[in-house]
């Protein structure tokens, strides 16, 4: 999947032959998922950001046996604006008495 989508050139030009042998499928998962060592993604941060682009999630292993599941941060969710709350407040009673008399009252019964 990723071998065709990019090409043989560019696979090799974009991972070096050390880190090659390591970017594979894990067969036994239900989806296989590539994978990474620890180390690759230590020593070249950038593979992992590439791969991840690529393949929508990668499996980390720590001497060939897979310890995390990196997955890429849905985009924040954008709130919807608030709308006028004209229709609750044409639904609510207006008061008989304004809020200053009411106020002005209760403090003179201090």
């Amino acid at each position: 999947m990723f071998y065709e989508a990019i090409g043989e050139k560019a696979i090799f030009n974009a991972f070096p032959l050390n880190m090659w042998h390591n970017l594979r499928k894990l067969s036994h998962c239900r989806h296989p998922m590539r994978t990474l060592g620890i180390r690759e993604v230590r020593q070249r941060y950038e593979i992992l950001k590439e791969t991840l682009d690529a393949e929508g999630e990668v499996i980390l292993t720590h001497h060939g046996k897979p310890f995390a599941r990196v997955l890429p941060i849905d985009p924040p969710k954008v709130r919807p604006k608030w709308k006028p709350h004209d229709e609750l407040r044409a639904m609510m009673p207006f008061q008989m008495v304004p809020s200053e008399v009411l106020i002005a009252e209760d403090r003179e019964d201090r």
